[in-house]
């Protein structure tokens, strides 16, 4: 069953720091999805902070990102990603919609979608490998629509 909530990427700053977004979302219970919960939790408070800084931090040093448009490998790289991204999201009226959140071991996985002032992202997808409290590799995938 899928429970969508709609919030502002302020809003979800103050739930996360607040430790209530877990309540909105499905969330492992064994402690062994605690380190992927706990990186995609800092990532997804690191993003909605416009805080490119921490959102690197969540990266090994040799981490790859896969997208549809092609492999980034290094924080270099996927640095320039996350300075367009956080310029995007970081407008007062970018919304995003959380749809599914999962995690088992090592793998978090959320699906979303997003209205921005550029994109309307009908459905996205973000799947992390977190190996030593880092993402090791991630993927993300979405149907979005320039505006």
């Amino acid at each position: 069953m899928e429970t969508t909530h709609r919030l502002s990427i302020r809003m979800m700053t103050c739930l996360l720091a607040a430790g209530l977004l877990s309540a909105l979302q499905p969330v492992a219970a064994e402690s062994e999805h605690a380190s992927a919960d706990a990186v995609l939790d800092r990532h997804l408070q690191a993003f909605a902070a416009d805080d490119v800084d921490a959102i690197m931090a969540d990266y090994d040093d040799q981490a790859v990102f896969i997208t549809p448009t092609g492999v980034l490998e290094g924080k270099p790289q996927i640095r320039a990603l996350f300075e367009t991204l956080v310029a995007e999201f970081s407008s007062p009226d970018a919304t995003i919609t959380v749809h599914q959140r999962y995690s088992h071991g090592p793998i978090a996985y959320i699906v979303w979608s997003a209205d921005t002032p550029a994109h309307r992202y009908e459905l996205a997808t973000d799947t992390l490998y977190v190996v030593d409290n880092r993402i090791r590799y991630q993927t993300f995938a979405a149907k979005s629509i320039a505006k």
